[in-house]
């Protein structure tokens, strides 16, 4: 370890959340204090322990928190907390800490650097953006634990990690708490069960991925994520692997607009009523050129929008859940105006409904707001 222990002025932000842990506790004797430094080669990061010990009737208790800062006089390329074999060999493996609190000017998480700590209600980082790197497992298994992010003043439960360009496999797999990330626009893949059994609210993918792995954002049945409505596969997207959205049971539209996409693999978006959206009353009424109205009743599945025969062509029930309904493809778009809406509009198929014995085709016309004069 080149650099010293951090200074009294580099840890403001932990004595306010010490002060503000130990404001909650009335007996002065029973309140959190430091318990030491460990410094965490090879990086320039100390991790400090902060310990409370009292009894409740006839048991003794030790509760620990952690906190990782950067070093007095350390270098900002050289603060990464490492990566580690296992959750034993790490500074806080063995302490059984409920908290963990990262510092700004950590640069990255190590593999396993926290995986499996079951224990830990809550990980807060002081600002995640500072962020540019997570490996694998680095957080795995903390089904129990929120996460929050100081730094990101419009959301605190959604971590920013704009920063991050180096993901890793599994890096969220069983954070059933974590509700919302925020992906740099220079990030390429979401890797194989990054983000699988996690809970978003939303997912907002930039233009720069091109590939999410299996299992990326995957819920496990039984436990179906309704939350997320719709969802973008942007432009450069070519890959997505099996079981990526599955589980996404309030999974209304897939909008497609990548033009390179290769199948999706197995189950990627579902492949029944319990592991996609299905709408089992949905209804559809046609009018006849004479004036007379049927109406049709079938199964909606997820809708997939696309944006050409061949990548309609990629999605079937060996990877998705689409009820009655055919892949709808772009056939009209007219660009917004300042005085006019524009539109996109599709055409699709009811599959297994039929009119005088032959396949409903139809189309829908979906409005773009238009511009408005100021623009």
């Amino acid at each position: 370890m080149a650099v010293s222990p951090p200074e009294e002025d580099d840890l403001t932000w932990v004595h306010k959340i010490v002060d503000s842990l130990n404001a909650d506790i009335a007996d002065p004797d029973q309140q959190y204090q430091a318990a030491g430094y460990i410094p965490m080669t090879p990086s320039d990061l100390y991790a400090i322990r902060y310990r409370r010990d009292f009894q409740t009737g006839e048991t003794f208790v030790t509760e620990t928190v952690m906190f990782i800062v950067p070093g007095a006089g350390a270098s900002a390329t050289n603060c990464a907390i490492p990566s580690y074999s296992s959750l034993e060999s790490t500074p806080w493996g063995s302490s059984g800490a409920t908290g963990i609190y990262i510092a700004a000017g950590v640069t990255g998480i190590g593999d396993n650097a926290f995986s499996g700590m079951s224990a830990v209600e809550q990980v807060t980082f002081e600002d995640a953006s500072d962020l540019t790197s997570i490996g694998d497992y680095a957080f795995s298994g903390m089904d129990s634990t929120s996460f929050v992010d100081e730094g990101n003043e419009d959301d605190t439960g959604t971590l920013d990690l704009s920063g991050v360009t180096d993901l890793g496999t599994y890096a969220f797999n069983g954070c059933s708490r974590l509700t919302g990330v925020k992906f740099s626009d220079q990030l390429t893949e979401i890797p194989d069960y990054a983000f699988n059994n996690c809970n978003f609210d939303t997912i907002d993918l930039p233009d720069s991925i091109t590939a999410i792995g299996d299992y990326a954002f995957a819920r496990p049945f039984g436990s179906p994520n309704t939350k997320v409505t719709s969802l973008t596969i942007p432009q450069n997207v070519k890959t997505i692997g099996a079981h990526a959205f599955y589980g996404y049971t309030g999974m209304v539209t897939v909008e497609v607009e990548s033009e390179i996409l290769e199948k999706p693999g197995s189950a990627a978006f579902g492949e029944d009523p319990n592991s996609a959206y299905s709408n089992p009353d949905a209804s559809v009424t046609i009018t006849s050129d004479g004036g007379t109205s049927i109406t049709y009743e079938y199964t909606a599945g997820t809708t997939f929008h696309t944006p050409n025969e061949t990548i309609a062509g990629l999605f079937d029930s060996s990877n998705s859940y689409q009820g009655n309904l055919t892949p709808m493809v772009l056939t009209g778009h007219q660009d917004p105006k300042c005085e006019e809406e524009g539109y996109d509009q599709y055409s699709y198929t009811l599959v297994g409904v039929s009119q005088d014995g032959e396949a409903i085709s139809l189309t829908t016309t979906i409005p773009i707001a238009r511009l408005g004069h100021d623009w």
